[in-house]
Parts: C-alpha cells; sequence; structure tokens
C-alpha cells in the first residue's frame, strides 16, 4: 500500500438550480455544469490550502424537484434528455476541464442512462477526477423517484453486464480509494460495510438534509458510520433548491450541515445552517491506516456468525 501524504479536501454548500419553463432540460444541465466549474476554480482560488477532493450537494447538476413538489406543481421532463452518459457526455465537459485544471477529484450524482443497459435510468454517485471519470455508483435500494431503477431489483442483471465488483465500487486513485454513496444510501450499514471490505478509505456522500419529526439524525449517523468502518466521510448538501415557474422565482430551503468526519468519527469540519459556502479538513491517510485495525477489532462483525444469522 502506498504512502500518500496528508491533503486537504473540501465539503460544498450550494444552491441546486432546477429545471424552468424557459430552457430544455439538456441546456439547464450544461448551464449548471458551466456554474458548478466557476463555483470550483473559485473554491480553489480562494483557498490557502488547495484542495485535492471536493464533495457536492446530490443532483447538483439537475435539481431534486422538491421545489416545485412543495407547491403541487408536476413538471414532465424527459428523462433521456436529461440523463447523463457519465463516460463522455458533452455536458460533463467543464466539470472534467476544472479537475484536470486543478488535479481535483469531484463528487455528486446526476441521472444515469448507460449503453450496456438501455431503457434504463439510474440515480448514480459520480467521482470525476483529472483523468476523467473514475467512479460511477448507483443507489442500490435507498427511496428514488419513479421511473429510477435499483440496483436491488436488477442485481444480476447488472452485474452480468458490469463485473462482480461493480455493485458498490471502489476506485483506487491518486488521493486514496474513494466510494461514493448518494443520499439515503449512508442509512444502510451494510452499504456502507461493503465499501469498506472493498478498501474503501474515504466515502463521498452528496445528498440533501431535510430537518423535521422522523428524519434521520443525520450527523450522528455520519459520525457512527465513519467510526464504525474506519473511513474519512465527507457529505456535501444544498442550501436550497431554485426554480424559476412561470416568471415566478419557488425556493425551497434545505438544512444544511454539510460535514467532513474523520476515521475515528470526529467532526473535522462542519457547516451547521443553510448559509451558502465551504469547509476544509486534511485527509490524513497514514492516520486511518493507523487507527482502522485498532477499530476494527470492536467493530468488525464476526462473518462466520452473522453469515448464517442473515441466511
Amino acid at each position: 500500500m502506498r504512502d500518500i501524504p496528508p491533503y486537504t479536501a473540501a465539503i460544498v454548500q450550494t444552491p441546486l438550480y432546477g429545471y424552468n419553463d424557459r430552457e430544455r432540460p439538456y441546456d439547464v444541465v450544461r448551464r449548471n455544469a458551466e456554474r458548478i466549474a466557476r463555483l470550483l476554480d473559485h473554491l480553489v482560488e480562494l483557498s490557502d490550502r488547495k484542495p485535492r477532493l471536493v464533495v457536492l450537494p446530490v443532483l447538483a447538476l439537475s435539481g431534486i424537484g422538491t421545489a416545485l413538489r412543495t407547491r403541487g406543481i408536476v413538471r414532465h421532463v424527459n428523462r433521456d434528455e436529461v440523463a447523463l452518459h457519465l463516460e463522455d457526455d458533452p455536458r460533463l465537459a467543464p466539470l472534467r476541464d476544472v479537475c484536470a485544471r486543478h488535479g481535483l477529484y469531484v463528487a455528486s450524482s446526476h441521472v444515469e442512462k448507460h449503453p450496456a443497459m438501455p431503457g434504463r435510468y439510474f440515480h448514480t454517485g459520480y467521482i470525476i477526477g483529472p483523468e476523467g471519470l473514475v467512479l460511477r455508483c448507483p443507489k442500490t435500494q435507498a427511496p428514488t423517484s419513479s421511473g429510477i431503477t435499483l440496483l436491488r431489483d436488477i442485481a444480476e442483471e447488472y452485474t452480468a453486464a458490469f463485473g462482480p465488483d461493480a455493485i458498490l465500487p471502489v476506485a483506487d486513485t491518486p488521493i486514496g480509494r474513494l466510494a461514493c454513496l448518494v443520499e439515503g444510501e449512508f442509512l444502510i450499514p451494510e452499504a456502507v460495510r461493503t465499501v469498506a471490505k472493498k478498501g474503501a478509505e474515504i466515502v463521498c456522500h452528496p445528498t440533501a438534509q431535510i430537518a423535521g419529526p422522523g428524519r434521520p439524525p443525520t450527523p450522528a449517523v455520519q459520525q457512527t458510520m465513519a467510526y464504525l468502518n474506519g473511513l474519512y466521510w465527507l457529505s456535501g448538501v444544498p442550501t436550497a433548491e431554485i426554480v424559476e415557474d412561470e416568471s415566478e422565482r419557488i425556493e425551497f430551503q434545505f438544512g444544511g450541515g454539510a460535514c467532513i468526519v474523520g476515521p475515528d468519527g470526529a467532526l473535522r469540519a462542519h457547516l451547521a445552517g443553510p448559509n451558502e459556502g465551504h469547509a476544509l479538513a486534511e485527509i490524513d491517510l497514514a492516520y486511518l491506516r493507523r487507527v482502522r485495525p485498532e477499530q476494527a477489532k470492536h467493530t468488525a462483525p464476526a462473518e462466520n456468525l452473522y453469515r448464517t444469522l442473515y441466511g
């Protein structure tokens, strides 16, 4: 296992801009990619410690649709026009360029279509680096929009198309072994345990957080998952979703809470509240590799026992 010097990572809170009634959805995605690329350029220029890894909110190039749903507005969007071919979609060129320019790795998620599975649409977490796309990880089972395929429903078909390690993959990169879990996937201990068993050192978690009764205690879960699996955990969240509808500006406020958690469960950076901004923290993989084995003595399950109990 090669030595990787400590480096800086960033989590971002920024608004999402959803589909409006004046532009084609294709153009909204393209324009959002250009906006995010400018944001990343600005983040690098502002930072004394230049980040190598940045985690953005979920669906940073399209929005979620929450703002319209709160008004009871249903906008039918052509999913084939919205979906990205993550490997080579021209709308992602601004992100590929900014990653190459600054040596960045950037994580978010989007609706994905893939030529290996025509007619299927996934909500896929992705990481783009200086070398292009380094990881794609569709949702496995967390609730999602209608028309989106979850991997639990097509596991055999999906692994036949992409290989045995395609579900919950891990990418070996110059900044460490990276995984990407989208939104509510972080509430599934088996999903986090799976990427940790595959060697993940850092989990990128593009998400959106809404507070209120019945909602998960998100920071507590993030810290717990980081500690139980000896991982760095980076969550990016939106401040709000903004949509123009018939020339009216509709805005839905999210709860904020972007964070970076260390492999010891300690909160290294946190943006409390819904204000726009970013936060930085050091990623020290040598430290992770020291504490993980000690913690695992207390947290790693006895596989022979639980394999039998799970049936």
